[in-house]
This record gives C-alpha cells, sequence and structure tokens, in this order.
C-alpha cells in the first residue's frame, strides 16, 4: 500500500470506499474508528487543560513546569486510542488480549506517579486493585453457584486498568453504567433476533463506554451528587 493510502478517513474518501486492488467495498466501521480516535485526540488537546486546572493543585502535574500540559494530554489520548481498540476487538471476538489491557494498567500507575492522570499514585493503584477483585469476585461466586462461566478474565484485567486510570470511588458507578447499557443493548439485540438463547454479548464495550462517559464529565454529576469534592 502506499502512503496516501494509509492517511486515515481521506483514504478511505479518496477510494470511494473501496479496496484499491480488489474493489471490494470497506466497512464503514474502519473510518468510524479513525473519526472516534481523532475527536478524542481533538478533545485532549483543546478541552482536557480546562478539566486539568479545576483538579485540586498541586497535584496535577508533579514534576511538570506550570501552564505545560503536553504530558496529560499525551497520556489520556493514547488512553482513548488504547480503549478504542479494546472495545472493537472484544466486540468481534469476545477477547481483550493482554497485549493491550496490562500496558493499559501499567500506563495508568505511571502516569499517575508522574501527576499526568489527574490521580494520586495511592487511589490508582486501589483502583487497579479493586477493580480487578471485583469483578473477579463476583465471576468466582457465579461460576460456584452455576458451575459455568459468567465472565472472562479479560475483563477482570479491564477494569483493573480502568481503576488505575479513574480511581477507587468511580468504579462503582462504571460497573453500574455499563451493566445497564449492556443490559439494554443486549434486549435490543434479543428482540430484534440478533442475540440467540444461550449466547451472550461482550461486556468490556460497555465499560468502556461508561469509563469515557466519566472522563467526558460525568464524573463531576457523580461527584457533586455524591457530595464529593
Amino acid at each position: 500500500m502506499t502512503v496516501w493510502q494509509l492517511i486515515p478517513v481521506l483514504s478511505f474518501v479518496w477510494l470511494g470506499g473501496r479496496c484499491s486492488h480488489c474493489r471490494q467495498p470497506i466497512a464503514w466501521r474502519y473510518p468510524v474508528v479513525e473519526l472516534l480516535n481523532m475527536a478524542w485526540w481533538l478533545w485532549c488537546g483543546l478541552a482536557l487543560p480546562a478539566w486539568l486546572a479545576a483538579l485540586p493543585q498541586p497535584a496535577v502535574l508533579v514534576g511538570v513546569p506550570s501552564g505545560l500540559t503536553w504530558g496529560p494530554s499525551l497520556a489520556w489520548s493514547l488512553w482513548g486510542s488504547t480503549v478504542l481498540a479494546l472495545a472493537w476487538i472484544d466486540w468481534d471476538s469476545t477477547w481483550l488480549p493482554d497485549g493491550l489491557t496490562q500496558p493499559l494498567a501499567w500506563g495508568g500507575l505511571v502516569a499517575a506517579g508522574l501527576g499526568w492522570s489527574g490521580l494520586p499514585l495511592s487511589q490508582a493503584l486501589a483502583g487497579a486493585v479493586l477493580g480487578y477483585l471485583s469483578l473477579w469476585s463476583v465471576a468466582t461466586v457465579f461460576h460456584w453457584v452455576t458451575r459455568q462461566e459468567g465472565m472472562g478474565g479479560g475483563d477482570f484485567k479491564l477494569l483493573a486498568a480502568l481503576g488505575a486510570w479513574c480511581g477507587p470511588m468511580l468504579l462503582i458507578p462504571l460497573v453500574l453504567m455499563a451493566s445497564v447499557l449492556g443490559l439494554l443493548v443486549g434486549l435490543v439485540l434479543r428482540a430484534r433476533g440478533q442475540l440467540r438463547e444461550g449466547r451472550y454479548i461482550p461486556f468490556g464495550p460497555f465499560l468502556i463506554g461508561a469509563a469515557v462517559a466519566l472522563r467526558l464529565g460525568l464524573d463531576r454529576v457523580i461527584q457533586t451528587a455524591w457530595g464529593v469534592s
């Protein structure tokens, strides 16, 4: 493939939505994912500095000169690209690869240590540990009662990674939101005949969707409602 054929979104338009060699249609999902990724990076570059400015000081940018926000912007941009990839992979294959979930978790701890995530390192660690143990406990009890697998181990690691970025206080609303979203989508798919009896939908995309909603400002609404500063 040539360089211009690798340019996100524009290459899809130039090629008329078809492969340059076999002329088969290219699925719309690819430019949609590219547009979502671009929109997230723009948000991180334009809106994230204002979000950081509202956080308690001086814990936001530890060791970074005042006014310099490239570190947090880059960290959260990479976070968005990673979770977007995980959501699509899990939806397609019900698989959350360790090659993405583990770097995401470690990246959250590193970002917290550098002051780039808006969380103290202690909260990032607590979020990661509680995130893993919460889903692991539920899945273990479910398996003990039903003798069936109710959730894959990748979901434990994903919630641990999200906890490292969002902190322990947002784990409960994150899981509740993801559960409600998953239930609603499952009911719609069942009503349309796209989800057969005994089949299930992956939980990862809904955990990620809830985490993105929290990062876009819903976390402040929840914290205000709970009286948490």
